[in-house]
Parts: C-alpha cells; structure tokens; sequence
C-alpha cells in the first residue's frame, strides 16, 4: 500500500463532494460610513479628558462593561507608563468579521502606541483598545 495521498477532485477541479456556489457573487459588508472621522473624534475627546464623550456611541454591551471611570483609569494607565500624548498619524479602515475596524497610529512621549475603535453594523461603539505599537515609524 502506497503512503501517497490522493485528492479526489471532479471535473471542475474541485475537491470531491464540494457544492458549487450559484448565484451571483455577495459582496462583503460595505465599513462603517464615517468610521475614521469618528474614531480621529474619539481619541481627541479621550485625551483631553472628555470621557463622558468617549463613551456616547457606546454600544450597550461596552456602555455597561465599560464605565466613565474605567475609561479614565485606562487613559491614566497609558500616560503613566508612556508619557504625555503628542499627536495621532493617519487611520487605516478595514473590515473583520463584523465589524468596521480602524486603527490610529498614536504617539506618546516615550514612542508610539495603536488606537483601535471596532464598529458594529449600526455604527455603534463594539469596541476600544490602546494597543502596544509594532511599528517602530513615527506617527
């Protein structure tokens, strides 16, 4: 008996036993309209201290996990171990899964750090990260 494995296709090409897909192709969901200007918004309002506006487009799931003093703690968090913040560079907007994600190159003091916003289908807050920057450019 012979170790090799042997796929099964048919005449498509296909691997055996595959449903060909019909109907016309599905375009993945379109991102969030304003997803940028928004999210640019946000951490300009998160670090002048307006945490109350931070949290406004909040989705329910995040407004009741997410209060105005973990948001406050957060960023205090973030400015304690990386200095003062001095300014953001330019989004980058993409789709994953389902959310609208954008992603702001954001410098501090001590070096750069990443904004992330995620946005569900309704344009709503789904979630907010200050993520440990992998580029070592400026913003």
């Amino acid at each position: 008996m012979s170790n090799d494995v042997r796929r099964v296709r048919n005449a498509s090409g296909d691997p055996a036993g595959a449903v060909p897909r019909e109907g016309p192709a599905v375009a993945p969901p379109p991102v969030a309209p304003d997803a940028a200007a928004h999210a640019i918004a946000l951490f300009e309002q998160w670090s002048v201290g307006h945490f109350d506006e931070v949290r406004r487009d909040f989705d329910p799931i995040l407004t009741e996990t997410l209060g105005a003093a973990a948001i406050t703690d957060a960023w205090k968090q973030v400015v304690d171990v990386v200095g003062a913040y001095e300014r953001m560079g330019e989004p980058s907007v993409y789709r994953q899964a389902d959310h609208t994600i954008v992603d702001l190159p954001l410098e501090f003091e001590s070096g750069p750090m990443k904004g992330r916003v995620a946005y569900n289908d309704q344009g709503r807050v789904a979630g907010l990260f200050i993520l440990v920057s992998m580029s070592t450019d400026s913003a």
